[in-house]
């Protein structure tokens, strides 16, 4: 069974408005805004603290002095989030009209996992006033628990689970629920192409994501109609920081199936505004095989197989009259659907 799918976005102001924008785009003039993130006491200063703007698609890091700057338009509001490892992240909104001196961030200091809030979300349907409490885990947590596919991990968190015909082909299950009861969002738009049937899978990797967020009960109404199970939400990963260029490769292997699951990557984004990312992986996995029998033929869970090709690629740019982007993910998924299994006689 081959699945093929592509999915494109393109955020961008009509023609005219561009113009409009570009025209008196001298007057909105830009400003470095910048801050200083210590600990509840103010004490010490933390370095290598994460700052980003989801509204600007711009990224910063703390120095070592604990200090920050991050170019944003001269006026309105926007979203900052600081994460740093060991600190519980926080998010606030800074209106720019208003902001003078240096903002002062002071983080506190955790040695547990605490519930995460999601106050927005990449689509337009959820409510951006509407604190929701999620079960959150990042890319590569999931990758850590060893996983041939993206369901097996999801369904290790409690309250989900998966309906599956093989390690190839699985469907998460919410509340007892699963199909079309519950709705998928990834790069900022929903996807469709999965839910009917149990001989279909997600159509979707862990490529290019940070974090994968699961909005159950009847919060998940909050991202639109069809979600009475509840919600996936795949979030993208963040840009580079301004003026770097960052590239990865993550490789891993599995011996009961012979399998390999590997893909790389490069982010960048320059003080001009302009950021890109581009991300490529495989996955192939042979029959699984199975422990207890004895005949290497019988022990061979036949037609099991399964293999993914995907890509993506994100660019846009930044500027002080909004953000303007394109994404495209592609994805070519080909899964083996289980045959009845012979009984081992050698046994008996």
């Amino acid at each position: 069974m081959k699945i093929n799918s592509i999915y494109i976005k393109y955020f961008t102001s009509s023609l005219f408005l561009f113009l409009f924008l570009r025209s008196v785009s001298p007057l909105m003039a830009q400003m470095n805004l910048e801050g200083t993130v210590t600990n509840t006491t103010g004490e010490i200063s933390l370095p290598g603290v994460t700052v980003f703007s989801p509204d600007l698609e711009k990224a910063t890091v703390t120095d070592a002095s604990g200090n920050f700057t991050l170019i944003v338009p001269y006026k309105g509001n926007i979203k900052l989030q600081f994460s740093c490892i060991g600190f519980i992240a926080q998010e606030m909104i800074i209106d720019l009209a208003t902001a003078s001196g240096k903002l002062e961030i002071k983080m506190t200091a955790t040695a547990s996992e605490l519930k995460e809030f999601v106050v927005s979300a990449p689509t337009d349907g959820f409510s951006s006033k509407s604190p929701v409490c999620v079960k959150s885990m990042s890319a590569q947590e999931m990758r850590e628990t060893g996983d041939a596919s993206l369901v097996q991990s999801l369904s290790r968190q409690p309250g989900i689970d998966r309906i599956s015909l093989g390690n190839g082909i699985g469907k998460p299950v919410i509340r007892g629920m699963s199909y079309d009861r519950i709705a998928y969002y990834a790069h900022g738009v929903r996807l469709a192409n999965n839910q009917w049937d149990d001989h279909h899978d997600m159509g979707v990797t862990d490529l290019g994501f940070d974090r994968i967020t699961v909005v159950n009960g009847p919060a998940a109404l909050l991202l639109g109609p069809g979600a009475f199970g509840g919600a996936i939400v795949f979030e993208d990963e963040k840009p580079a920081f301004d003026g770097h260029v960052y590239g990865d490769a993550n490789l891993s292997g599995f011996s009961n199936d012979l399998g390999i699951n590997g893909d790389v990557g490069i982010k960048g984004s320059k003080a001009n505004g302009f950021f890109y990312t581009v991300r490529a992986g495989v996955q192939n996995q042979s029959d699984y095989r199975q422990g207890g029998i004895s005949d290497p033929e019988l022990a061979r869970a036949a037609n099991s197989r399964f293999g993914n090709m995907a890509g993506m690629a994100k660019v846009g740019v930044s500027k002080s009259w909004g953000v303007s982007k394109l994404s495209i993910y592609f994805s070519d998924a080909l899964s083996g659907v289980v045959e009845i299994e012979p009984k081992d006689t050698s046994a008996t």
